[in-house]
């Protein structure tokens, strides 16, 4: 993908007329809603899958797990490939990937075929974040940076709730199967909506400041990438923040179901409504970051440390200190809302030291390292350890990665003032930030 410089007044170069940016921000939210939908719909259904099949927590964990392990296995070359076609082309295709994948997860047979199936959920989902995030990079203005992705990051809490919330009620009154058929559909309607809008919006897959069929070399990308200290402990804090947060999102309505005794569709719905607070933390903390960065961006990595240090706290006592009940979950509830509220700076911190023709490669990255470091191994790990000691022991122990979270953080905003002077095609520093 070649990616714009952005100026900070709408109409400047690489800017979308305002109509045409809203209406693709609100097509690439409901596209990032689904894709979390459709990631998280299984986590509710695991007391009738349990029912179906004898699975243990750990078993369990995967199914979550393999999606977000799979995705960062394939950010990185999809990623690449998008850089050299039809941005909003392969957002439709990835679109209809995943959600004809998750459709056919109605039909498994067996446990493995259905592990199987989730991993082509991750294949389809791969590189849709990062492409989605360079787009609206390129058509919003830096000044309303933070604010946008984070309001598309939010994207993935709000689809994560609906998946937990409905999965659970579906497949109580209708069966597991038919939450997957349900969840199938409505990403292969906006993946034919945008491809419609690709084939009209041409002009989103060309930037002028790059020549079309040159792309920077891999070498230089390689550099690049390596040269920013930055960009490796941003990723690497958002990692660990991201290891809690996924979490969460896969064993809380388990939780409420073991610790508060609560029916599995009554829990979902709860552990909905609690996380959905955690889609409306990550927008108020992004507009706040974006109040607290106009003239010095750095204080986007501030904000992050003091959103980890709160999280680490509240879901650490709430899950481990405190015996089940209203105080215990009113911790964990801050804790929640708190949680994502990381994704919109570092992700604007990303983008800001990434040369402009690199935006997806940088967002990529952060993409790989959020799901090997976090996602992938947050569920999984929470199930194994879950079997060995008791889940809220095992939620308890994960929440303290939030503390190394902070410590990384604290670190990329040391480095931040060097890596944020932009670099050029043959990875030295220029002179001035001009460019961004």
């Amino acid at each position: 993908m070649h990616v714009n410089a952005s100026d900070d007044a709408a109409g400047g170069p690489g800017i979308a007329p305002p109509a045409r940016a809203t209406w693709l921000f609100a097509i690439l939210f409901a596209l990032m809603a689904v894709d979390y939908f459709d990631r998280q719909i299984v986590v509710s259904m695991f007391p009738h899958l349990r029912a179906q099949w004898p699975l243990s927590d750990r078993e369990l964990g995967a199914l979550v797990s393999i999606v977000p392990a799979v995705v960062a296995l394939a950010t990185l070359p999809l990623s690449w490939l998008a850089d050299r076609g039809s941005r909003l082309g392969a957002v439709a295709l990835m679109a209809f990937v995943w959600s004809a994948a998750t459709l056919a997860c109605g039909f498994a047979t067996d446990y493995v075929h259905l592990l199987s199936l989730r991993g082509m959920v991750g294949l389809g989902e791969a590189a849709y974040g990062t492409v989605a995030a360079a787009i609206l990079a390129t058509a919003f203005p830096p000044r309303r940076r933070s604010m946008m992705l984070a309001a598309f990051l939010a994207a993935a809490v709000f689809g994560s709730v609906l998946g937990v919330a409905l999965g659970g009620v579906i497949a109580t009154r209708a069966g597991w199967r038919s939450a997957f058929f349900v969840a199938g559909v409505p990403g292969i309607v906006l993946a034919c909506v945008t491809l419609v809008l690709a084939r009209r919006w041409k002009d989103l897959d060309r930037d002028p400041a790059t020549p079309a069929g040159a792309p920077m070399p891999l070498r230089s990308v390689v550099r690049a990438v390596a040269q920013s200290r930055t960009l490796q402990l941003a990723s690497l804090g958002q990692g660990a923040q991201l290891l809690v947060a996924a979490t969460v999102l896969a064993w809380m309505p388990t939780y409420l179901a073991r610790y508060h005794a609560l029916p599995p569709d009554v829990a979902a719905l709860c552990a909905a409504g609690l996380l959905l607070a955690s889609g409306a933390g990550s927008v108020a903390i992004g507009a706040f970051t974006d109040q607290r960065a106009r003239r010095r961006p750095g204080r986007r990595l501030a904000v992050a440390v003091v959103v980890a240090l709160i999280t680490a706290s509240c879901l650490s006592i709430g899950f481990g200190v405190l015996e089940p009940g209203v105080a215990s979950l009113v911790l964990i509830g801050i804790g929640i809302l708190m949680m994502t509220g990381t994704l919109g700076p570092v992700v604007a911190v990303a983008l800001e030291v990434a040369p402009v023709a690199l935006r997806a490669t940088f967002a990529a990255v952060l993409a790989f390292v959020q799901g090997v470091v976090g996602l992938a191994a947050g569920p999984y790990l929470a199930g194994a350890l879950s079997d060995r000691v008791g889940l809220a022991a095992a939620m308890t122990a994960i929440s303290l990665a939030c503390v190394a979270a902070a410590a990384l953080f604290a670190l990329a905003l040391r480095s931040y003032p060097l890596d944020a002077r932009p670099i050029d095609v043959d990875g030295g520093r220029l002179s001035s930030a001009s460019s961004r």
